[in-house]
């Protein structure tokens, strides 16, 4: 075997041809050749990670990377390429180190102030970033997405005018920008203009028609506005995205796309969390109706509850990963949960005005009620939640339990911690302060049992909660619940925009934020509006 240093440089170099030539396998098996051979060869690490990070293995990408830089630590374009990596993986801090490194060693080099930009925005250092982008547009001065990067440091630094006329100059210079009218719209959407933002949205995918992140921002805006029948062929393309929250399953069996189901069976494959799954369960009476036969795929904490509320049903748990449970064999359809939409939900007049679709277990939420009235010795049982977890606008949606004080000291209600995961120090911190005693039920545990946590909240006489699955629980009981919603950042689509009610939940009640305006907080103003509400309620009689 040839392992001399000229011959492992040669299958580095041939390998990066075919890098370069975006024949990825052939580049991939010649790095993995080279560094058989010669384990700390740097060039063949550095590319290697640069061909990970293309198949997105970011984590991978950043170690096969530093490894190089440890032998090679003036190299500006392995800083940039870790730099870039370090931005896939979502670590913005790290990002901007590697990019400052390359500026560092390389001062006039555009591309690394542009990158650096980049970074420091997702970093949340936006005036850092303001600089960056000026800094390349001194020699770029009619660079579109120079200008962009600028329009969107300048929004997040609270400069609305500023970045809006950055905006309309990065499409003045390249008026078929499709990234540029993107992130326009989503700039618009974040200051709570809807219509207009749309206008940008549809212009991105006529402009690049096969970006399904653009398709999914489009649907999001057609949806908050009600365009229902728009906007839910877009919103297939979330099994599309880079991002893959909801997997796309292999057929067979093939997609259900509206066929007669008259003694025919389908398989529904829920999505995403639990408090999605809730959502959209509201549309499996529909295909009940139609289908011979319905299986439902879906998490093992909701099949109790799934079962005794859709009898006819066969429930089957899958993994927390989303992976197929059930054989294909026998099944003639197959459809995504969040794709019923487009069948049975087009239009505002088609959502039911039921009484409810889940049912709790009676004994259990019985033995609640009994227990809560004895502690609210004949006051109203109110049930409170506050946050949410495991989405990116989790910080949005949530509240801080402080700031709901109006509500918390409303007089004549027991409130019942509903909230799920540990929030101990802030009942805790609620009692000292306020003087508030929110009751932590030790035998409820929504993460380890839905099925209980659901039978505590049919105990309620009434549940105030931000949007999270809390809200779900309760709107798909029938159960009375007010929910607390941002005005923009972090607005779930299904809450529609300007309405009190929820056509998905006929007993909720929703109570918006106005202020658009993402440095200041969303939630104490509409507290204010909640207490007001929950005191007028609290005074009359059930």
């Amino acid at each position: 075997m040839n392992t001399s240093a000229a011959y492992v440089d040669n299958l580095v170099t041939e390998a990066h041809r075919h890098h370069l030539a975006g024949r990825l396998v052939e580049a991939e098996a010649g790095y993995l050749d080279a560094l058989r051979l010669k384990p700390k060869h740097t060039d063949a690490l550095h590319y290697l990670g640069v061909l990970r990070y293309q198949q997105n293995d970011p984590d991978t990408a950043v170690k096969l990377i530093n490894r190089a830089i440890k032998a090679r630590p003036d190299s500006v374009e392995m800083h940039l390429n870790l730099g870039a990596a370090y931005r896939k993986l979502g670590d913005a801090t790290r990002a901007v180190f590697a990019y400052r490194r390359a500026v560092a060693l390389k001062p006039h080099l555009l591309a690394a102030h542009f990158n650096l930009g980049h970074a420091l925005r997702d970093a949340r250092e936006f005036d850092a970033a303001i600089g960056a982008y000026r800094t390349y547009l001194k020699d770029r001065p009619e660079d579109a997405a120079g200008h962009l990067g600028l329009g969107c440091a300048l929004g997040g630094a609270g400069r609305l005018g500023e970045a809006m006329t950055a905006f309309d100059t990065a499409i003045t210079f390249d008026p078929n920008f499709a990234e540029g009218y993107n992130k326009i719209g989503t700039f618009l959407c974040d200051q709570g203009r809807f219509n207009s933002a749309l206008v940008f949205h549809e212009k991105a995918v006529a402009l690049a028609p096969k970006i399904p992140e653009w398709h999914f921002d489009l649907a999001i805006v057609l949806l908050r506005l009600g365009k229902l029948a728009e906007g839910w062929p877009h919103f297939e393309s979330r099994c599309d995205r880079e991002l893959k929250r909801v997997v796309r399953r292999p057929t067979p069996p093939p997609y259900w796309g509206g066929e007669d189901l008259t003694g025919k069976s389908i398989l529904v494959w829920m999505e995403q969390g639990v408090g999605d799954q809730i959502f959209l369960a509201s549309m499996l009476p529909d295909l009940i109706e139609r289908a011979g036969r319905c299986l439902v795929e879906c998490t093992p904490r909701l099949a109790p509850i799934f079962a005794r509320s859709f009898p006819t049903v066969e429930f089957i748990g899958n993994s927390e990963l989303g992976l197929a449970a059930v054989s294909a064999d026998g099944v003639d359809y197959q459809i995504a949960a969040g794709s019923l939409g487009r069948y049975f939900r087009p239009t505002s007049t088609s959502f039911p005005k039921h009484m409810g679709y889940l049912i709790a277990d009676e004994v259990k939420s019985a033995s609640l009620r009994t227990r809560y009235e004895s502690l609210a010795q004949g006051r109203r049982i109110v049930g409170i939640s506050w946050r949410t977890r495991n989405t990116p606008d989790n910080e949005s949606k949530s509240a801080d339990l402080m700031g709901f004080a109006p509500i918390l000291e409303t007089p004549g209600i027991l409130f019942v911690n509903l909230q799920y995961g540990d929030c101990r120090s802030e009942l805790a911190k609620v009692k000292k302060d306020l003087g508030v005693d929110i009751f932590q039920d030790p035998e409820v545990n929504p993460l380890a049992n839905m099925d209980t946590f659901c039978a505590q909240v049919a105990a309620m006489d009434l549940v105030v909660t931000t949007s999270n699955t809390t809200a779900h629980a309760a709107g798909a009981q029938n159960k009375p619940v007010w929910i607390l919603v941002p005005p923009t950042f972090g607005l779930m689509w299904y809450w529609f925009l300007r309405r009190e009610d929820s056509p998905w939940y006929p007993s909720a009640r929703l109570f918006r934020g106005t202020d658009p305006v993402p440095a200041r907080s969303w939630w104490p103003d509409v507290a204010q509006n909640v207490a007001i509400a929950l005191r007028g309620w609290a005074s009359t009689s059930l």
